[in-house]
């Protein structure tokens, strides 16, 4: 069974400051994750790649989709407001 969230080599970095450089992640359907850390460890911001409120450099996928593709259709469907071309460049 494919994985439910995947991360595929994420690399981000906001200015200088790398969070994450090469990051592989396989969350499994019904498994149990915890993300523990000290403060402004990237904790979040290893969260927020998964529900589509910050894009990463290479693929997160959810189900098998590209949420960086798909965050906002989801977004959208679930209530939410899609963001603008502009919000996402500057995310």
């Amino acid at each position: 069974m494919a994985p439910v969230i995947q991360f595929r080599n994420v690399f981000k970095a906001f200015g200088n400051h790398v969070i994450y450089e090469g990051m592989n992640l396989e969350i499994e359907r019904g498994e149990t994750l915890s993300v523990i850390g000290g403060s402004g460890q990237g904790k979040s911001v290893c969260m927020r790649p998964m529900i589509g409120l910050l894009y990463a450099d290479e693929e997160v996928l959810f189900a098998g989709s590209d949420v960086g593709e798909t965050g906002d259709q989801a977004c959208a469907s679930c209530g939410g407001r899609s963001r603008t071309s502009s919000e996402r460049r500057a995310l």
